[in-house]
């Protein structure tokens, strides 16, 4: 009898977990960006199908492969200083023949929280297209802190 091998399982068995994470912009200029991100979605990628045609026969190829944006929520600081932070760069890209970008690294980490082990997503060329608005109302009987969610474009993203 045939036994498969194993050697490509993994030898860590632990889950992710979805609150281990933090994302890393510029700390210069995005260090509220980065204090204040209460989630982030790991953007969905999807490899698109070239259609080839040969006779009477139909065939698929792989085609392009197509980023979703990443979408982060941010926790809204009283002062608007992460909001601000956020609508200045828009700002800053709307009329500039040079966009301003940057590399941005989504660190997830361990169960365990051992820094050693995490890993690191870094998306290339990341620049802000929309912060989500915010809605002001004196009907609201609960408190419920603002959190606006950013969405950032970028070209591709890669595990370091």
């Amino acid at each position: 009898s045939i036994m498969p091998t194993q050697s490509n399982i993994t030898d860590n068995y632990n889950f992710l977990s979805p609150t281990g994470f933090k994302l890393v912009i510029n700390r210069e200029k995005f260090a509220n960006t980065e204090y204040f991100c209460t989630s982030a979605a790991l953007p969905n990628v999807s490899l698109g199908i070239a259609e080839t045609n040969f006779q009477q026969y139909k065939g698929y190829q792989p085609g392009d492969v197509t980023h979703e944006e990443l979408t982060v929520r941010i926790a809204v600081d009283e002062d608007l200083v992460v909001y601000k932070e956020i609508l200045d760069w828009i700002y800053r890209n709307r009329d500039v023949k040079a966009p301003e970008v940057h590399d941005g690294i989504l660190v997830i980490m361990s169960s365990s929280f051992d820094s050693s082990k995490s890993k690191q997503i870094q998306f290339t060329n990341l620049f802000p297209t929309s912060v989500a608005s915010l809605e002001f109302n004196t009907q609201n009987t609960d408190v419920e802190y603002f959190q606006a969610d950013v969405s950032f474009r970028y070209d591709y993203y890669k595990f370091l």
